[in-house]
């Protein structure tokens, strides 16, 4: 498998990505549409911000895979890229560690923001009163 052969993959694994997160999750999750319309006044709906960044991953991914396809067809830089070995999966090791902290940041800096605010004598009351 060469490099193109693996772009014309993942290009094609983001394109079923997008278009289940268009015409599957987005509708089921968000109950307003991309649009609103209340009173004759058109406003931008919830659905909005993720459709649009659906759809940029949806044209990243097809450039991805014609590019990937071209590039096979003209028969460039065939060479093999081999498997993955012992440093890829150190690395990618690595890169999950540094998302699984920063998520864990995200969850638990609220809360214990509160906690401290509430330590210093201010009564802000708890962190779900805030949300």
């Amino acid at each position: 498998m060469n490099q193109h052969h693996c772009s014309l993959v993942l290009g094609l694994l983001f394109i079923v990505f997008a278009l289940v997160t268009l015409l599957v999750w987005i509708p089921l999750d968000i109950e307003t549409g991309v649009t609103e319309t209340l009173r004759r006044r058109v406003e931008i709906g919830d659905a909005m911000a993720p459709t649009v960044i659906t759809v940029g991953i949806l044209i990243a991914s097809i450039w991805l895979c014609l590019h990937s396809l071209f590039r096979l067809r003209a028969g460039d830089d065939l060479q093999d890229i081999g498997i993955l070995s012992l440093e890829n999966l150190w690395f990618m090791m690595a890169m999950l560690a540094v998302f699984v902290m920063g998520f864990a940041l995200i969850q638990w800096t609220g809360p214990v923001a509160v906690k401290l605010i509430n330590v210093t004598g201010a009564d802000i009351g708890s962190y779900r009163q805030l949300r």
